[in-house]
Parts: C-alpha cells; structure tokens; sequence
C-alpha cells in the first residue's frame, strides 16, 4: 500500500497513518516516543546510561514494523527524517488521548475517495 498511497497524493501525514495502523506496533512506537523525549531528562537527572534509549527509539520503532508486520518501513526514514519524530510524537499523543483509531479510519477513507478519483478519471 506504501506505493499505492505515495502516488495516490497524499499528504505525508496521511501516508504515515497508512503505516501504522496496527495498535501493537502504535503501542510500540508510543515507548520509542517516551524514549526519544524522556532519556535526555533522565541522563540528565538520574545517569548518562539512559542516553542509550534516546539513541535506540528509532530502532524500537523499526522493531515494531517487524514484528508486527505493519507495512514496509525504510531504515534510513526511521532514524534520519526528523519529520518521523514529528509525526510519531503527535501519533503518540493522539492514541493516549483516544483520537489516533479515529485518525486511521479518517485517513483510510480518505485514501478509498482518492483511489476511487483517480479511477473514475481514468
């Protein structure tokens, strides 16, 4: 579906959507999260040791496209586009809030409209 939706246009949110749709591998990426934002405070505050988690979310976050066999997920993306953080940050925050299922569905029927355009238009 990767494919599929980056040339279906669109946006790069939605297509990360498209990409985590399995809630253990959203469960998954919510711990690279507090990784990623609290292991600095803890190395900080508590032992440099807590530095390895902040360097490793990226990993945990493939890790969880691997065993949850939750759409391709390509390694250079995981750890170098800082817009991945962004957008697993806000994943993060909408499933704890409650809104990330909602989110899914929205995105998923927004890619059948475009599919079913761009179809049509054919």
């Amino acid at each position: 579906m990767e494919s599929t939706a980056r040339n279906s246009g669109l946006d790069d949110w939605s297509i990360f959507v498209l990409r985590h749709t399995n809630l253990w591998n959203v469960r998954i990426h919510l711990f690279s999260a507090l990784c990623f934002w609290l292991s600095p405070v803890l190395a900080y505050f508590v032992s440099p040791w807590f530095l390895l988690g902040f360097f490793a979310s990226g990993l945990i976050g493939a890790f969880g496209h691997y065993v949850t066999k939750d759409s391709g997920v390509n390694f250079v993306e995981t750890t170098h586009d800082p817009q991945v953080v962004r957008f697993s940050t806000k994943m993060a925050w909408m499933f704890l809030k409650g809104q990330y299922n909602d989110e899914i569905e929205r995105v998923k029927e927004l890619w059948r409209q475009q599919s079913r355009e761009k179809v049509s238009s054919n």
